[in-house]
């Protein structure tokens, strides 16, 4: 079945800006950012250049965050898995 939907290209519904935080904001502090920038997703700055970029979703804080630990004072950043 061929669709007749017309083509939705990615920048059409994708933005330019990239919201960052830094590694000491709370989780409180993330989710005002992302209301206040109507986005899911925020990038979590770089400790150093040795670091891995860390991305938090909403989804993310939704399951890890307040499900186990309903505090918002707790530190955005966790540490990215090492690989074995």
């Amino acid at each position: 079945v061929i669709s007749k939907k017309p083509h939705i290209f990615v920048s059409g519904v994708m933005t330019t800006e990239i919201i960052t935080i830094y590694v000491s904001a709370t989780v409180h502090n993330a989710t005002e950012l992302m209301r206040i920038n109507h986005t899911n997703f925020i990038v979590v700055n770089r400790q150093n250049n040795a670091d891995e970029l860390v991305l938090v979703v909403m989804s993310h804080i939704a399951r890890k965050v307040l499900v186990k630990n309903p505090s918002l004072n707790e530190s955005i950043y966790v540490q990215p898995c090492q690989n074995p």
